[in-house]
């Protein structure tokens, strides 16, 4: 059952992720540079608590 749950907050995570690479790709550079800066950094830090192993 943990696998399983690892694998979905996996999922979820990519699949965040790809909306926010989205977002970012859509987003005027002009308009918001510092959202593109932050955004990577904030992207890696939720990707490594959700694949960090959960407490069960």
């Amino acid at each position: 059952m943990g696998k399983l749950k690892r694998l979905l907050t996996m999922a979820l995570a990519i699949s965040i992720g790809s909306i926010l690479l989205l977002l970012i790709l859509t987003v005027d550079s002009e308009t918001l540079p510092c959202l593109r800066r932050i955004q990577p950094i904030y992207l890696f830090m939720a990707l490594t608590v959700h694949l960090s192993p959960s407490p069960e």
